[in-house]
């Protein structure tokens, strides 16, 4: 270290920042092209306004505080281009290059089904085969679920098998690294919970990395070799991802082609980055390049012109939804228009946020990879610009021309309509303006596309008023979102649901009213347990302990046989959320003792 590193002079800052200026406005790699020049100068938001201007990349890097990206665009089954921008680390200030290695997170998981999918092809394995028939060095703990529905490889897939633990943190360097058997079990040094089934498999989506650690036991299992070998030998060196590899933690001679993952402020994540021993989940560093050679496999391989890996027959069954019209086999599948097919997955680990999507048929994609938690912005807003550059089948919506309404007109139109009963739509008029929010949502204002409908900029939603023609008051807003609509009613100022009231603080109140929706529609939406279970935990991300506390009661009050059914589940959610380091012990204690004092009212065994 420099122990004079604090008194460099002035001019040594500014040659500094200007040097970081200057690697933010200019592409660092890649060969040049007309359609990446444009892109540098044409990122979209979600909502397209004729005569707006459409934004700069380095301005929405600064803007979001994402140091680096690297992003690689296909077009005609072949790479366009790829280029990196940004820096590699805000201490180093290295550029992003086209070797430099990113964090995929959980874009491993498709990757990883590619190399299952390989064993189901060459008959090592069967989609329809029970996971305890394969697994040998460890094998999931058997319930009253398994025993009804066994748990097969295609459970797994398809994030379908009712598995626990969504995701996972990783760990610094400075701590001890568990096994895979450690992982699956839960046991220390693990920082996440036991992976098991605590719903019957098959019977709905829902995301899971710990089903993909299941796979990759499986995985060593059957081929008896080490994981990272695995899919070097199976997936990555077939396909020409010659940067690209699962070894964790990454060996020293990579290290230096590694983007360090930043937080969300601008700052590098303690020890660079994290290390992933829940590798099929989390644990490849690969490039957009690289990346974008798996995609351009898969689209040939459905012509049946390269079969690298994969046989046209096995592509088009990972292509094809299996559950709830939109999970593939490792891979999310979108239909935007009628048209359009779309295949794509995105990942985040500590640090690090990264996108993939792909036309099914027509041979264009692009691959986003940043080193920041606020890429997920940001890919976005690069990929609507690459799909307008390029012209993507019903990728992008139909730009709104906003037109101009008296103000004596817009008025009127403030005031509170009914969501849903725990939801409001208050419109607010501000600065000549309306303003439009959520119960819990974002504030955001509005603008007219014609005498009835509005539009929101940051969301893609329509606003439509229906009002007596005679009277000219308003009846009823029909939101158009996603091609579904929904009805929301006027309702007068005092109108309050029990949401609003949570976020005022006025807990007793708030419950009550939760117990009047109760009472008056059993099965509202709004009083099930996983609401309100889902509802407490965001409230605890926002601050709103006491609130979530009293959520928490509530559930047990109105549901206490779900809540002594996801005992073992729900034991694991509040676990992690003691363990985050960034939650104060004060407020720690408090979830705790509220918690426990739950689990004592139903006769269950409290957390220690």
């Amino acid at each position: 270290m420099n122990k004079f590193k604090h008194k460099r002079k002035p001019l040594n800052v500014l040659i500094i920042l200007a040097f970081v200026f200057a690697l933010f406005n200019a592409p660092l790699t890649g060969t040049a092209k007309p359609e990446m020049q444009k892109l540098e100068n044409g990122l979209l938001p979600p909502v397209l306004i004729k005569g707006e201007p459409v934004w700069r990349l380095t301005e929405r890097m600064k803007h979001h505080k994402v140091p680096g990206v690297s992003i690689a665009v296909i077009k005609d089954f072949k790479l366009h281009w790829t280029n990196g921008y940004g820096i590699k680390d805000v201490t180093t200030m290295e550029p992003v290059t086209e070797a430099t290695l990113f964090q995929a997170a959980s874009i491993s998981k498709p990757v990883t089904a590619m190399a299952v999918l390989r064993k189901v092809q060459e008959g090592k394995l069967k989609l329809d085969e029970k996971v305890n028939d394969v697994l040998v060095t460890w094998k999931l703990p058997e319930n009253q679920l398994t025993k009804q529905t066994p748990l097969t490889i295609k459970h797994l897939l398809t994030h379908s098998g009712g598995v626990t633990v969504h995701g996972f943190r990783g760990y610094t360097s400075s701590e001890p690294i568990p096994s895979l058997v450690q992982v699956l079990d839960g046991k220390r040094p693990a920082n996440s919970e036991a992976i098991r089934v605590d719903m019957v498999p098959g019977y709905m989506f829902r995301y899971s990395g710990g089903g993909y650690c299941i796979l990759q036991q499986l995985l060593m299992d059957t081929v008896k070799q080490p994981f990272p070998i695995i899919m070097e030998d199976t997936v990555l060196k077939p396909l020409g991802m010659t940067h690209s590899t699962y070894l964790q933690p990454l060996p020293e001679d990579r290290q230096k082609f590694a983007a360090s993952g930043h937080r969300p402020v601008g700052f590098r994540i303690k020890g660079k980055w994290h290390i992933y021993p829940e590798m099929a989940a989390a644990g490849l560093w690969t490039t957009s390049r690289d990346l974008a050679q798996f995609v351009i496999e898969l689209q040939l391989s459905l012509k049946n012109k390269s079969n690298k890996v994969l046989s046209q027959e096995t592509s088009q069954q990972m292509l094809t939804p299996h559950v709830s019209n939109f999970m593939g086999l490792g891979l999310l599948i979108s239909k935007p228009g009628k048209n359009a097919v779309y295949f794509r997955f995105s990942g985040d680990n500590e640090g690090y946020s990264c996108y993939l999507i792909a036309h099914k048929n027509n041979g264009y994609g692009a691959v986003v990879m940043t080193n920041s938690d606020n890429g997920v912005f940001l890919y976005n807003e690069i990929v609507r610009g690459i799909a307008n550059i390029y012209q993507w089948d019903d990728y992008l919506p139909e730009p709104h021309e906003i037109i101009k309404i008296a103000p004596e007109k817009l008025k009127p139109l403030a005031g509170k309509y009914a969501v849903d009963s725990d939801h409001v739509l208050t419109l607010t008029w501000e600065d000549n303006r309306l303003t439009a929010q959520v119960t819990y949502g974002e504030k955001a204002k509005i603008f007219p596309i014609s005498e009835t409908k509005f539009v929101r900029k940051d969301e893609r939603v329509i606003y439509e008023f229906v009002s007596d023609a005679k009277t000219g008051k308003v009846l009823n807003i029909t939101a158009h979102r996603h091609g579904q609509k929904r009805t929301y009613e006027p309702k007068g100022d005092d109108y309050t649901v029990p949401l609003e009231l949570l976020l005022a603080h006025q807990v007793e109140k708030a419950l009550e009213g939760y117990r009047q929706l109760k009472a008056k529609n059993p099965y509202d939406q709004n009083v099930q347990a996983l609401r309100l279970l889902f509802l407490a935990e965001e409230l605890i991300k926002k601050g709103y302990l006491k609130e979530a506390i009293g959520l928490i009661h509530l559930t047990a009050e109105f549901h206490p046989e779900f809540i002594k059914k996801m005992y073992s589940t729900l034991n694991n959610e509040i676990r992690i959320i003691l363990r985050n380091p960034m939650i104060p012990e004060s407020f720690k204690k408090e979830l705790k003792d509220g918690y426990n004092s739950m689990l004592k009212k139903l006769g269950l065994k409290e957390i220690e």
